[in-house]
């Protein structure tokens, strides 16, 4: 499809202009969709690798690294737990695949509406402020963590 061409075009001069810059991402489903895109573009070993490269999962570093007073992991969840509001309520994954779908329906003419549309951009845009708040948490974590270990640390003289 045209679209989705021109979507991995895009992502390949991102990826150039911005060399060794992270890609942010909670849990499997965009690396599974950024790697089922690539291969259906053509793309090259070295373009799926450098893609690799650059992915990183914030749930799995959570979940390997955390012990959270959650009962899930979920990016709901622990984004909730440190504060992250989205700004439609009663909204998920699931009824936002709904919202697609809906808006997809049945060729040109059966189209959804644009309004639609937005809330799916909505929710994806809170989906990417979330992870960027949870990814923020972690490292001011890891910065606090490294100061301490530093200060652990007995230095010449004492």
């Amino acid at each position: 499809e045209h679209g989705e061409q021109r979507s991995w075009l895009r992502l390949q001069r991102l990826l150039n202009r911005y060399e060794g810059w992270p890609i942010l991402h909670y849990g499997e489903t965009e690396t599974l969709s950024l790697r089922r895109l690539a291969q259906r573009q053509g793309a090259s070993d070295a373009q799926l690798r450098r893609l690799k490269r650059s992915l990183i999962d914030v749930h799995a570093r959570i979940r390997s690294h955390w012990r959270l007073p959650l009962s899930s992991y979920g990016l709901k969840s622990v984004a909730a737990w440190r504060g992250f509001r989205w700004s439609q309520s009663g909204v998920d994954g699931a009824r936002a695949l709904l919202w697609w779908r809906q808006w997809l329906g049945e060729g040109q003419k059966r189209r959804g509406s644009r309004h639609g549309l937005e809330w799916i951009f909505l929710y994806n845009q809170d989906d990417c402020r979330a992870t960027w708040a949870v990814a923020e948490w972690l490292l001011e974590e890891d910065d606090l963590l490294n100061t301490a270990q530093r200060l652990d640390q007995p230095t010449a003289g004492r």
